[in-house]
């Protein structure tokens, strides 16, 4: 993983006004529902778990209360017609503010989406677009069992969203349960390779070791990862990754999908 990834809980976060944010930035999402389309990611700080694939930095971040952030949303992009806005992590979940500043925002853009491992229940609006993408216990970094996602959760979520890989362990395949909740409430399940680095980027080492703590360095230093970056991949186990997660997908009628946006260039 690109960061520590120091697991957290709730009570760090006990206001009700104020996010702590990693980043933001304009891109394209890769992944998901809305794939393909123009959105602009805020990614909120800390998880409450840390899944040793993970290829995100989220350690650190800066407060911002609601009127602020959305000024700074607003600035990325001139004109908000046709773009959505993705909140991601870390596990925003964690931080009760999302409620509220969702509500207030969530009006203002195209479209609006939450990426969460499901695990800590929150009211969200009713226009937001709830996507469970669970992950997995883990000992001494190696995944154990999946865990399940707070029930309230599950009822909320539109899509659910797995990473498969070609092992014996339990990211080989998508658990029963979500197979049978999604057939009996018809949301579609996302299925995509897990990536294997080689070594870590460049820029999420420099963002992780470096002294820059601002939110502009977090923003434009970690968050672009090109699959075409020489060495950076293990391509042997990816090709294993993402032809066993396409039969996979087609064997049990679930949508495959790509990181797209790495292979794009784009954060």
């Amino acid at each position: 993983m690109f960061g520590q990834n120091e697991i957290v809980g709730q009570k760090k976060f006990p206001d009700e006004d104020k996010l702590l944010v990693t980043s933001f930035f304009a891109t394209m999402q890769g992944e998901g529902p809305y794939s393909g389309r123009r959105a602009v990611f805020l990614r909120l700080s800390k998880c409450n778990l840390a899944c040793s694939f993970c290829d995100t930095y989220f350690d650190s971040g800066d407060w911002f209360g609601f009127e602020e952030l959305s000024e700074r949303l607003n600035d990325l992009v001139d004109d908000k017609k046709g773009w959505g806005l993705v909140v991601t992590g870390g596990e925003p979940l964690l931080q009760k503010a999302l409620t509220g500043f969702l509500e207030q925002e969530a009006s203002k853009w195209n479209w609006t989406q939450i990426e969460s491992n499901g695990i800590i229940p929150r009211d969200i609006p009713d226009s937001t677009t709830l996507v469970i993408s669970p992950k997995c216990l883990e000992k001494n970094d190696v995944a154990i069992r999946y865990l399940k996602p707070n029930q309230t959760n599950l009822e909320r979520a539109d899509c659910l969203k797995f990473v498969m890989e070609d092992s014996d362990g339990p990211y080989s395949e998508v658990p029963d349960w979500a197979l049978e909740w999604a057939h009996n409430n018809t949301i579609p399940i996302f299925v995509s390779p897990m990536n294997i680095y080689a070594r870590e980027p460049q820029k999420a080492k420099i963002a992780r070791t470096s002294n820059q703590t601002s939110i502009e360095d977090r923003s434009t230093i970690e968050e672009v990862i090109s699959f075409w970056d020489p060495g950076l991949l293990d391509l042997k186990a990816n090709q294993r990754n993402h032809e066993f997660t396409a039969r996979y997908a087609v064997q049990n009628g679930l949508r495959f999908q790509l990181q797209t946006h790495l292979y794009a260039g784009m954060a």
